[in-house]
């Protein structure tokens, strides 16, 4: 469920049907009653007006029997019952409410800046709708998720060195460090890095999303499945697929735990790397898509404009950081968060990791999406202008 908030009115929807249901069957149960009173009463007048008849006859008197107590009213369960039937309303609100006051509490909006242009910034050209980017170390790799293809180019000077044809609907990558892998709309592909030949193609779950490598396993977010499945690098063997949140999105390694964002559950997985263990969840905003590792600290893109900072070591949120734009992709370059930000105006934004401040705003092509980097550039995948964007940064 997207947004916990409709959980709690649901419940109240719920609890107030029940409500009605219990008070008709009281107000039935009252008419009943009252009927049942009404022919008491008139036996015991019945009863009255024959012990009278006889007394005269027998001239002795005797005390006149109290009337029986009226049992038209509501019977004692039906009032704690009408209270009880709101009890799912009240717990489910409670915890919502409690959820979103501490994640509010940890909540702080950073300046805006204005995007400028960057010196130094290159731009080149792919195929329909980039959207995922990774690096091997020597070349950047883009998913063409409009043209069913990948397109290898080298990144010491932007020459395209090749565009390989993939399944449908190619949206995510990544590299293994010789070949690469390739989340398409229903399946996973591996491509060798040097010549781009698909070496296999793996079905292992439904409509996947994020994917990352471990140093010997690949792990992909399977959105439409709410779990995660880790493959053998070396030979694509299926190891095992483990249950995570609601619409598992993305997904990152910090070197011992794999962190996956479940989006429409509005928190955090982390699972052992060795055997898919999970270790605990957390909490954070809504919509967590977007996540990456920098050495301490995991980074998750969510609520569309903001982005939480958590402690890897125990997961514990540092904060939840209102950027004012709304983002998607994000990594980290070793000393900054960098964030895509499709709109309201097409650029990336600079956060400085250690102290979460801004340290600015670039423009780039239409509708950014991936971003990636590679020792020493920013790279973006442009999904509406059908490129990519080269930065060089300085740390």
């Amino acid at each position: 469920m997207n947004n916990p908030w409709i959980l709690v009115f649901i419940s109240f929807v719920v609890s107030a049907v029940l409500m009605l249901i219990v008070w008709a069957i009281l107000l039935r149960l009252r008419s009943r009653l009252r009927i049942e009173a009404e022919i008491d009463k008139e036996k015991e007048e019945i009863i009255d007006i024959i012990e009278e008849a006889v007394n005269e006859v027998s001239s002795k008197k005797e005390t006149r029997r109290p009337s029986r107590s009226s049992k038209s009213g509501l019977p004692a369960w039906g009032k704690w019952t009408m209270g009880l039937v709101w009890i799912p309303f009240i717990v489910c609100a409670s915890i919502v409410i409690t959820d979103e006051l501490v994640i509010g509490l940890k909540t702080v909006t950073l300046p805006t800046q204005t995007p400028a242009a960057l010196a130094g910034t290159a731009t080149y050209t792919v195929g329909s709708d980039p959207m995922g980017i990774c690096s091997d170390g020597t070349n950047i790799w883009v998913t063409n998720s409009g043209s069913d293809s990948v397109t290898k180019i080298r990144i010491s000077d932007g020459t395209v060195l090749g565009t390989y044809t993939v399944d449908s609907f190619p949206h995510e990558i990544c590299s293994d460090g010789t070949n690469i892998w390739v989340v398409n709309g229903n399946s996973v592909m591996k491509l060798n890095g040097s010549n781009g030949t698909i070496m296999g193609t793996y079905t292992e779950g439904t409509y996947s999303n994020g994917i990352c490598y471990d140093g010997s396993n690949i792990w992909v977010a399977n959105s439409h499945a709410d779990n995660v499945t880790r493959i053998r690098a070396s030979d694509g063997f299926i190891i095992g697929t483990y249950k995570v949140g609601s619409f598992p999105y993305g997904i990152c390694y910090d070197g011992t735990n794999i962190w996956v964002a479940n989006s429409h559950s509005s928190e955090i997985t982390k699972l052992r790397a060795r055997d898919g263990t999970v270790i605990d969840t957390y909490r954070v905003g809504l919509y967590a898509e977007g996540i990456c590792f920098d050495g301490t600290y995991v980074w998750v893109v969510n609520e569309g404009n903001r982005v939480t900072k958590m402690r890897g070591s125990d997961g514990k949120m540092i904060g939840t950081f209102i950027i004012g734009r709304y983002s998607k992709g994000i990594c980290f370059d070793g000393v900054s968060i960098w964030l895509t930000n499709p709109s309201p105006n097409n650029s990336v934004t600079k956060i400085k990791a250690n102290e979460v401040t801004i340290q600015g705003a670039y423009t780039v092509g239409d509708a950014p999406r991936g971003i990636c980097f590679d020792d020493n550039n920013i790279w973006v995948a442009n999904e509406d202008s059908d490129n990519v964007t080269k930065i060089l940064i300085t740390k």
